[in-house]
């Protein structure tokens, strides 16, 4: 995954962490891994007050991408997690983690960016 991130932000592409983890949770992981550089925003829901059952984060999300929804596509681990995404028009993908569905993934990204 750290790989397929590294690869979008090569081809320049914006990148953003949405997330309902808890803040501290996150800041210690991005910072003790370094991962601040792949992303161009990072919306957490307890900083944002909205989880990914409302539009509120992903419009946070977009603010600081300057994109529109159209221009983006959205991957998650939770079905119920595409539903707004999807009806504010972003592109969206499931990933099932426990399958690792990595060529899917590669596979709905490169058809992403096509577009």
């Amino acid at each position: 995954m750290l790989a397929l991130l590294r690869t979008l932000r090569t081809r320049e592409l914006k990148t953003a962490l949405i997330t309902d983890n808890k803040a501290d949770r996150i800041d210690a992981i991005l910072g003790i891994f370094g991962l601040e550089p792949l992303f161009d925003a990072v919306a957490v829901s307890a900083r944002v007050g909205s989880g990914k059952d409302g539009p509120a984060i992903f419009e946070f999300a977009l603010r600081a991408l300057d994109l529109p929804a159209s221009a983006c596509a959205f991957i998650g681990n939770s079905a119920k997690n595409l539903v707004v995404p999807t009806q504010m028009g972003m592109e969206t993908h499931f990933f099932d983690h426990e399958l690792r569905g990595h060529a899917a993934l590669e596979a709905f990204l490169r058809a992403a960016m096509e577009r």
